[in-house]
């Protein structure tokens, strides 16, 4: 085996490639996962139909199959086969990928195992790619093995807003009609183009990486084409099986990327729907009669309809996905209108809902007391465009139109219009909506509308109110730091405050010292003297706070007794940890400047400084360990429990170790499993590790909430505790609005970096294993004779022309800085020596092998180490570099890619699960563990021909694809899932 192909293969081992002096024209690609029958069976069907003549090799990539299929691949001999052995099962997408990366012919040929081949199908597949240049991947007619039906000739958006199968060839019969995508169970793809779009994206996983594919083709022009006359036979769904909840969120994720093009193509589909006929008509997919009148009546019906149509199905994946029910937003929405008499023998009820949202049903309730012999009719009209009418007689009523028909802007009005040929003699009880029940105001003349939720609605009984609810969030992270979770922390708490109904409160709690003062509820202590309290709080948050030793002698032995306290109440002692009270406004500058500044805009400082905070003398590090000391006994880490009487939703950024009371439910904002999953990269191992796996273990055991940061975190959280899946979402962090595509700057550039250098670095103590002994004073900038020279040096080596990459994180071992370093090297080498090289961040652990490979480099004016850098330096920064790396090996979201696109910036990022979730196809790719991988990566976006169109399309793609980050797409999310579980808290108004 050559070490190129085991370097190719880095998830397997790899055969001996079959020497051959050409070049093969097709390399066929099969994936296999067990079901060695039907592998035997499609490769027979192979030989037999592939044209003599062709040039070609098969590479048979085995995706961990666990029955006889690793045998038999040993016994194979046949020199046009090369066969790759995945250690792990990594799905479709990447199994393809992998033979893709070790494929050398012009076009690729990517299939299933579980097909049967006939004569003549692969021509016209070749055809179409070597006749028609546009063409970006070619698909066939499959057609079922066990019905002999069309299964597959296209896939096309169907009415339902489902991606269906075209299973009828229209005539006239042409060679190559072009679709919306085709299956992956069979296609052909030039190779160059499925690398140059980094083949299929492994977030996908079995299921909807085909039609992703199709999606980025056709973004860039490319067409997508079967070719009629290639047929083959196929055992459906015989090759993977069906992954249950997988496929829905394979769809949930499909969707969510290409909303703007599946809501364009499913207003299509209903457009030409109704192009056929006007007037009244009804449909199998929704439920009514829709009233459509002219060419702008047809357009703006169409889209309503595939509006709503997506909008349910997201709010399916909500519900069954992540547990989420959203009719508490939807219900707030409403107003209703008391029942209405506006002529003998009529009745009118009107409801109406702000804009934008969906419901799945609308339900009028109550009782008919007309007389026997006269029938009621009753009709549910929707905006004037969607009605239905039912015909009643004497008795209890109950009827109702599933997916009304919103808009998502502005008021939609719902009426329920009751008639009768003499006298009218019902009455209304209730609605539901989205299955809530909303009662109904008696029946009057006036024509005031009566909010649901009113403030004071003590007048209207039984009404129901949401009651505004109290958040507490953990503040800890947001004490030190500008990146990463204390930006998100700050992010999320202004977010949070600005929601009206919100009551929110911060709690200031540090990792390893006490926090001193604040004041207990209730405190009947002089102004002055609270705010001596409050002000020894700001003291003991910024340092040591003894006056003198005898004070601090008193705080030893005062700490000694306090953890022996905290183990107390870990085996279920004494009385909760309190938590005492710091008001805002006289300390209003130490919380903007500690809190908040580094990440909040200031437009919203006014909103932050209004909150009040808790304060939890207890040290973070302190609740962890007691937590483990009793786990040495139990088996079981048990925390002592944090006093949160009236609190509703107890927020915390990490693994908690505390409980709560009854009464308040604990969400864990979740950022990565990397102390459990990754130990040997992080700080202070022994300690980490344990605090994050115990504590996480009993917060899932407590019943805790999860938010996760990406799907690729909550996929991590669940391989460690499936049980918790009920109860974990997904919600991306935020970008904050400093990073924004705005001016070009370039100027400034050079005063950025002078400003920021880290200058010296000497080592505090210990840093993992191999720092421990580490005391070098480390110069991490140039140094100079002069001013003249210094200024002069920045001047050219950030002008006009200059070139650098860039790197945003801490310097610690999972960051991948020497592998970045190593690639930037070969570059300067190969193609261009002035390259430079920008690393922002503070200086974490196990950093010496970072630091002396840059020092060379920092003394020869090349590398420049930053620190400390306000947004605002940095969106300069991102937006004037050549490229941003991200060359990370484990991550649980990376903002700096983000961030970087959010500015016109242009991505490349390491090929790990969580960057092709987060950057999607806004980002080149490459594997981070080869420095190869990386040049070659960076040379695409340096010095290939296309390399200046090429940045360009990925800087307007990432402007694009950063929006879903931005507050106003993720707070709506938060809020959402937060009254959702506050949703217990509403209680009746008597």
């Amino acid at each position: 085996m050559s070490k190129r192909h085991q370097d190719e293969a880095s998830y397997g081992t790899i055969s001996a490639r079959p020497t051959s002096a050409t070049v093969p024209e097709v390399s066929i690609i099969i994936p296999l996962f067990n079901n060695l029958t039907a592998t035997l069976n499609m490769l027979a069907s192979l030989r037999a139909t592939l044209p003599n003549e062709l040039s070609r090799e098969i590479i048979l990539v085995d995706d961990g199959s666990t029955d006889q299929t690793r045998a038999w691949l040993a016994e194979l001999d046949d020199p046009q086969f090369l066969v790759l052995l995945n250690k792990y099962n990594l799905g479709y997408a990447g199994a393809v990928n992998q033979g893709a990366q070790i494929a050398k012919g012009k076009t690729l040929v990517l299939m299933n195992n579980d097909l049967v081949l006939r004569a003549g199908w692969l021509e016209p597949m070749l055809a179409a790619l070597e006749r028609l240049p546009e063409v970006g991947l070619v698909g066939n007619v499959q057609i079922r093995v066990d019905t002999d039906d069309i299964d597959h000739a296209g896939i096309y958006m169907a009415c339902s807003g489902k991606l269906e199968h075209i299973r009828v060839i229209p005539a006239p019969v042409e060679e190559f009609t072009e679709v919306f995508a085709v299956s992956g169970a069979c296609l052909a793809i030039r190779r160059e183009i499925f690398q140059a779009f980094n083949g299929f994206d492994t977030a996908f996983y079995n299921g909807c990486e085909d039609v992703d594919l199709c999606m980025r083709l056709r973004k860039r022009g490319l067409k997508i084409v079967v070719a009629t006359s290639s047929r083959i036979g196929h055992y459906v769904g015989l090759s993977r099986g069906t992954s249950g909840g997988a496929n829905e969120r394979n769809s949930r994720m499909l969707y969510a990327r290409w909303r703007a093009c599946f809501l364009d193509e499913l207003s299509l589909a209903w457009l030409q729907r109704f192009e056929a006929e006007q007037g009244e008509r009804e449909f199998a997919e929704i439920d009514g009669i829709f009233t459509i009148n002219g060419l702008n009546g047809i357009e703006d019906a169409a889209r309503r309809i595939a509006e709503t149509i997506l909008r349910r199905e997201e709010q399916r994946w909500a519900r069954e996905l992540d547990g989420i029910n959203h009719r508490v937003e939807l219900v707030r929405a409403c107003l209703v209108d008391p029942l209405q008499t506006p002529s003998f023998g009529t009745a009118l009820m009107r409801c109406t809902i702000q804009g934008p949202t969906s419901a799945r049903n609308f339900f009028c309730c109550g009782f008919n007391a007309t007389s026997d012999d006269e029938l009621v009719t009753v009709t549910l009209n929707v905006n004037g465009f969607q009605r239905k009418t039912f015909i009643i007689g004497k008795g209890p009523f109950n009827l109702g139109i599933a997916d009304p028909v919103l808009v998502t802007s502005g008021i939609n009005t719902i009426t329920v219009l009751f008639t009768a040929p003499r006298r009218l003699n019902l009455s209304v009880s209730h609605i539901v909506i989205d299955d809530h029940m909303l009662p109904v105001p008696n029946a009057t003349s006036s024509n005031t509308m009566i909010p649901v939720f009113d403030n004071s609605p003590s007048k209207y009984k039984n009404l129901t109110q949401i009651i505004p609810f109290t958040v507490l969030l953990d503040m800890r992270p947001a004490l030190d730091g500008y990146y990463g979770i204390p930006q998100e922390t700050r992010l999320l708490f202004a977010a949070l405050a600005g929601i009206h109904e919100f009551g929110v409160t911060g709690l200031l709690q540090m990792s390893t010292r006490r926090v001193k003062g604040g004041t207990l509820p209730g405190s009947t202590l002089t102004k002055a003297e609270k705010v001596h309290r409050h002000s020894r709080v700001v003291v003991s948050l910024k340092g040591h706070s003894a006056t003198d030793w005898k004070e601090a002698v008193g705080d030893r032995i005062g700490a000694a007794v306090h953890k022996w306290a905290l183990r107390w109440k870990a085996w279920g002692f004494g009385s909760p940890i309190t938590l005492k009270q710091f008001e805002t406004p006289p300390f209003r500058d130490f919380v903007w400047q500690q809190l908040f500044s580094r990440s909040v805009p200031p437009e919203q400082r006014e909103c932050v400084l209004k909150c009040d905070y808790a304060v939890c003398a207890s040290p973070w590090r302190w609740m962890h360990l007691v937590g483990i000391e009793r786990s040495w006994f139990t088996g079981r880490a048990r925390y002592p429990v944090l006093d949160t009487q009236g609190v509703d939703i107890f927020i915390a950024q990490t693994p908690y170790p505390g409980r709560v009371r009854a009464g308040t439910k604990l969400v864990v904002h979740y950022h990565d499993a990397i102390p459990v999953l990754m130990p040997h990269t992080i700080s202070d191992r022994a300690f980490h590790e344990a605090s994050h796996f115990q504590a996480l273990a009993a917060n899932v055991r407590d019943g805790a909430y999860f938010v996760c940061v990406s799907e690729a975190t909550r996929r991590d959280l669940l391989s460690l505790f499936p049980e918790a899946a009920p109860r974990a979402v997904t919600i991306h962090n935020m970008i904050p609005s400093h990073y924004h595509p705005g001016k070009a700057e370039p100027e400034r550039v050079p005063g950025i970096v002078r400003r920021h250098l880290h200058d010296e670095f000497r080592p505090r103590g210990g840093s993992g294993s191999g720092a421990r002994a580490d005391r070098s004073l480390y110069k991490l900038a140039k140094t100079f004779s002069n001013e003249v020279d210094k200024s002069a040096f920045y001047a050219q080596a950030f002008g006009p022309a200059a070139r650098f990459l860039l790197m945003v994180s801490t310097i610690e071992p999972r960051k991948n800085h020497l592998r970045l370093i190593e690639a930037w090297e070969v570059l300067r080498d190969q193609i261009d020596p002035d390259l430079k090289l920008v690393l922002v961040g503070h200086i974490g652990w196990d950093h010496k092998a970072v630091l002396e490979g840059c020092l060379p480099w920092i003394e020869q004016g090349g590398l420049f180490m930053l620190h400390s850098v306000p947004a605002d330096s940095l969106r300069i920064l991102y937006q004037q570099a050549t490229v941003t790396v991200c060359p990370s090996v484990g991550e649980g979201f990376d903002f700096s890619g983000a961030e970087a696109m959010r500015c016109g910036g242009v991505v490349a990022a390491s090929d790990i699960p969580v960057h092709r979730e987060v950057y999607g196809d806004a980002a080149v790719y490459f594997d981070p563990y080869d420095t190869a991988s990386v040049v070659q990566a960076l040379r695409s976006l340096l010095d290939a021909p296309d390399a200046k169109e090429r940045a360009e399309a990925l800087r307007q793609a990432g402007i694009a694809h950063s929006e879903r980050y931005l507050p106003e797409n993720i707070v709506p999310q938060w809020e959402a899932f937060l009254r959702e579980l506050a949703a217990g808290k509403a209680k009746a108004i008597a």
